[in-house]
Order: structure tokens, then C-alpha cells, then sequence
């Protein structure tokens, strides 16, 4: 029997890209670089990069095609050869990593005879960045490493090898006043409206064109996803003359709305209420950031959805008291799992909340959860221990 494949999936630029592996490592490598771009699944994705440790040399499930080759790159070590007749590039590292990139079938195979920590490293790092950058050369993006100002509304890139003089120019132009785009990779797009810089983790316009437009918007996207924006949207709402604005509500806040819910159906006893609450349940089983070992989720979510590419994100976790307070409440309305998953963690450090936060895990120890999508029935009010 094979190992389990798993896959996760990203959206670079536009671009679906999915990354599977039967080695959880080698997922977890992957992500750590381009984590940036994670999200995606909207259909069927443009490119799959597919790792396999096999351990056994006569399979040759990454083998190189027939035909001549030429070499097109002078690694230190192995060989990076092109086979034009099936336009496929083929990487050997010494016989311990083989990597066959079809970009123009949207395939790349890796083939890691070792599992040991620097194979994984070799076959997630360096053997993972050229068919990468193929793949989005395909698709019209190309990779270079620069950094970028803009100059009198036209965009300026400063191309550069070495890292050190990436970093020598970005500073020399900071201090002359110049905004910086970089230092990093970046990758070049030709539009109807002019060229642009597209970077990590979202575009950034240095070129002549205006700073924003739905019409821009879209084109980032794939055309199903692209479809569905334009359909159920008001992109009139994402105009290029207004600044977008982002929100930094934090989840401790909105939190808070959990607990007005439930006075609100405490009080009146309409179920047309419960759908607010099974809202807030599935906002926070599903889509904020959950870290298990550290019993904490993230601190912002940030809206719009960083898939428009509007908004920063970031990873920063926290454990709040409020937190602490909505989680026995929101799996005694729904019974999720996933729910309780989150409650438990945060339960085993509730010690240190104050016990007007803690009461309704007393009070869920005794309710205990309905366990189903019908209503619950009415509950009794909690009473206040103290006020602070």
C-alpha cells in the first residue's frame, strides 16, 4: 500500500498551484516559503507539484525524457538539462533528487530517493525554486530579483545577484526619500494598461497605470473565481479614486459578539438568533487561525480577504479571556467538534482568567451541548461574580 498524499494548495498571483507529498515534511518545508500565497481551491488547479520519496532507484516515476537535451543552467553540483522535443526540463542532484518540470502541462514530478533532512531540504529549496519560476514564466510572470521605486509616477527596478548589494541599494534609495519596493524576488507582467511588478505576497504598482481598479482586480484572479467576484460583488464599492480601507478588529473583539447573541436569545427566545450564533461558529472554527500546541488563535483577521489582494496578513497568535469565555458558549449551540477542539486548549489555561470569564465553562459542564443542528433549548442567565 502507498503512502497517504497530502495537498495544499496556493494562489500566486492568479496562478493555482497545488503541492503534494507523501511526506508531511516536505508539505510543511513548502508552506514555510510560500505561505504567503496560501488559499485557493476554487477549481482545478493550473499547476500540481507533486513530491514522492521512493527510497528505490529503479523506479523512474521522475525520469527524464527521450531524446537530445542541452544544458541551460551550471548548477555546483548535478545538472539542469532542457529536452526541447518535449519541452520538459529535467534536474538530476547527484542521483539523490531527479525533478521533471512540464510547465506547459502544468506538471512538476520530485523524486526524492532519501528521506533524510538535507534531501528534503535540497528537493524543497534550491530544486523547488527553478521549476517554480518556470512554472510562472509559463503563465506569463517573470521572476527576477530587484528592488523597485517609483520616480515620477514611473516605476524603476534596480535588478541585482548578489543579496548584500540588493540591500545596499534599497538602503542608499530609503534614505534619499524614495519608497522601496524590496529587496526580493519579484515577478515582471505585461498588462493591456502597461507592465507591472507583481511581489510578495501581493501586487504593488510601480508603473504608470492607475493605483487600483476592479477591471485590475479581476485579471489576478482565475477566471471561475473572477466570475463569481463580478457576479456577487459590488465592485463599485473598490473604486480607484478611494483608499481601500482594511479592518484590524481584533478576534478577542468580535468575540464579544458571541456573548450578545446569547443574552439576545436568553432574552427573547428567537431561533431566528441561533443563526448568528451558528454564524460566529462557523467564523471561528473555520476561518481564524487556530494553533493547537499553543492553545491560541490569531489575533487579526484581516478583511478584506487578503485573496483580493488588499490588506496585510499576519501570523500572531494570542489567548484572551474573552476567548477563553466564548468557547463553551459557541459549542454548547452547535456541538462541533471543532469547537470543542478549540475549548479544550483554551480551557486547560483558563486557571489564570479572571472567574467571570470562566463561569460558562461551569455553567457548559452542566448544560452540556446539544450535539445537533436543531435549536437548544432556552438557557438560564449567568450571574455575575464580580465587576472590575
Amino acid at each position: 500500500m502507498g503512502r497517504t498524499r497530502l495537498t495544499s494548495r496556493y494562489l500566486v498571483h492568479g496562478l493555482e498551484i497545488a503541492v503534494r507529498a507523501d511526506d508531511p515534511r516536505v508539505l510543511a518545508a513548502i508552506h514555510a516559503r510560500i505561505w504567503r500565497f496560501a488559499g485557493g481551491g476554487y477549481g482545478h488547479p493550473q499547476c500540481t507539484f507533486e513530491f514522492r520519496v521512493q527510497g528505490d532507484p529503479r523506479r523512474r516515476w521522475a525520469a527524464p525524457p527521450e531524446g537530445e537535451a542541452r544544458r541551460v543552467y551550471e548548477p555546483p553540483v548535478g545538472e539542469v538539462l532542457y529536452y526541447e522535443a518535449s519541452d520538459a526540463l529535467f534536474i538530476n542532484h547527484t542521483g539523490r533528487v531527479h525533478v521533471l518540470c512540464e510547465a506547459a502541462r502544468g506538471r512538476v514530478r520530485v523524486s526524492l530517493m532519501e528521506d533524510t533532512p538535507d534531501v528534503i531540504w535540497l528537493a524543497t529549496h534550491p530544486l523547488f525554486t527553478l521549476p517554480f519560476l518556470e512554472v510562472l514564466k509559463r503563465w506569463g510572470r517573470f521572476g527576477i530579483n530587484a528592488v523597485g521605486v517609483r520616480v515620477n509616477g514611473v516605476g524603476v527596478l534596480f535588478p541585482a545577484v548578489e543579496e548584500a548589494l540588493h540591500a545596499g541599494i534599497a538602503r542608499a534609495l530609503e534614505r534619499a526619500g524614495f519608497r522601496v519596493l524590496g529587496p526580493g524576488p519579484v515577478f515582471l507582467v505585461r498588462r493591456p494598461e502597461g507592465l507591472r511588478v507583481l511581489s510578495f505576497p501581493k501586487e504593488r504598482d510601480v508603473s504608470e497605470v492607475t493605483p487600483f481598479s476592479p477591471g485590475a482586480l479581476l485579471r489576478l484572479l482565475p477566471d471561475s473565481l473572477a466570475r463569481r467576484i463580478s457576479n456577487h460583488v459590488d465592485l463599485d464599492l473598490l473604486r480607484a479614486d478611494e483608499d481601500i480601507h482594511t479592518s484590524w478588529a481584533k478576534t478577542w473583539m468580535e468575540s464579544q459578539g458571541t456573548m450578545a447573541l446569547h443574552e439576545a436569545y436568553k432574552h427573547y427566545g428567537d431561533e431566528r438568533i441561533l443563526d448568528g450564533l451558528w454564524g460566529q461558529g462557523d467564523y471561528f472554527a473555520h476561518h481564524v487561525l487556530f494553533y493547537p500546541r499553543l492553545a491560541m488563535v490569531n489575533q487579526i483577521t484581516h478583511m478584506p480577504n487578503a485573496l483580493l489582494g488588499i490588506g496585510p496578513r499576519s501570523l500572531n497568535p494570542q489567548r484572551h479571556d474573552r476567548h477563553v469565555q466564548m468557547w463553551p458558549v459557541l459549542f454548547h449551540y452547535t456541538g462541533w467538534q471543532e469547537l470543542l477542539a478549540r475549548y479544550r486548549a483554551f480551557e486547560a489555561f483558563a486557571k489564570s482568567s479572571p472567574s467571570w470569564f470562566t463561569q460558562t465553562i461551569a455553567w457548559e459542564h452542566r448544560v452540556r451541548p446539544k450535539g445537533s443542528n436543531q435549536p437548544p433549548a432556552r438557557v438560564t442567565d449567568l450571574a455575575v461574580e464580580a465587576l472590575d
